[in-house]
C-alpha cells in the first residue's frame, strides 16, 4: 500500500526529469487578437477534476478561453437574468451543435467528441456579439493569454514544465497555428499569420 508514494518521491528527485520555465513572449503590429492559448503539446497529463463549463452573464461569456479534455462532458450554464443559446459552427474541425434556448439558470451538457487540439468558436444566436473558445487538448502546461485592444506586447510563463516536453503550441483566433519545436538552449522566434499577412512575431525559450 506504500508502493506509490515511494514511486512518487524517486520521480521528483529523477535528474532525468529536470523541470524549469517556458517563456512566451508576443508583439502585434496592430491591433491584436482576443484572446491566445499557449501549451506544450507533447504532454498528456491534463486530469480535469471538476467537469468544464461555458457560463453566461451580462451577455457575454465568463470566460474566453474554457479549456477541455478528449471526451469529457462540459457544462453550458445560463447565469444571466435573460435567455441565451450556445452553438458551434466550425466545418473545418466537423464540429457542429447548437443546444438551443437556454432559460435563465439553464444548465446543459455537451460530450466533447471533435479532435484533440481543436479550439472550437462558440456563439450565441441571440446575441451575436457574444463569442468564446473551447479548447480540447491534453495538457497539464498551458497559458491562457487574454488580450487589450491597445496593448501590442504581452508575456506569458508555463512554469514547471520538464525538459523533456519539446513541442509548443500557439492559438490565436484566425491566426494560422504554430507549432515549434523548443531547443534546450536560445529562443525561436516565429511569424504570427493572418490571412497570409504578418501580424506580429511570437518568441519562444525556454528560462
Amino acid at each position: 500500500m506504500k508502493i506509490l508514494p515511494v514511486l512518487f518521491f524517486c520521480l521528483v528527485i529523477s535528474p532525468t526529469l529536470k523541470a524549469g520555465e517556458v517563456k512566451v513572449a508576443f508583439t502585434f503590429e496592430k491591433r491584436p487578437p482576443a484572446v491566445g492559448l499557449v501549451y506544450m503539446k507533447d504532454d498528456a497529463g491534463l486530469d480535469l477534476k471538476k467537469k468544464p463549463v461555458v457560463d453566461q452573464k451580462n451577455k457575454q461569456f465568463t470566460s474566453k478561453v474554457v479549456i477541455t479534455t478528449p471526451d469529457s462532458e462540459i457544462q453550458l450554464k445560463n447565469s444571466d437574468d435573460i435567455s441565451h443559446n450556445i452553438y458551434a459552427n466550425d466545418p473545418a474541425n466537423n464540429v457542429n451543435f447548437d443546444i438551443g434556448l437556454a432559460d435563465p439558470g439553464t444548465t446543459l451538457r455537451k460530450k466533447v467528441d471533435w479532435e484533440k487540439d481543436t479550439v472550437v468558436k462558440i456563439g450565441c444566436k441571440i446575441h451575436p456579439q457574444m463569442r468564446a473558445w473551447i479548447a480540447n487538448i491534453e495538457s497539464r502546461f498551458y497559458s491562457i493569454i487574454p488580450f487589450e485592444k491597445t496593448k501590442l506586447a504581452y508575456h506569458a510563463v508555463l512554469e514547471n514544465v520538464p525538459e523533456t516536453l519539446t513541442t509548443v503550441r500557439v492559438w490565436l483566433p484566425g491566426y494560422d497555428a504554430i507549432e515549434a519545436v523548443l531547443p534546450a538552449t536560445g529562443r525561436v522566434e516565429l511569424e504570427l499569420i493572418k490571412r497570409g499577412k504578418k501580424k506580429g512575431v511570437v518568441v519562444l525559450s525556454r528560462g
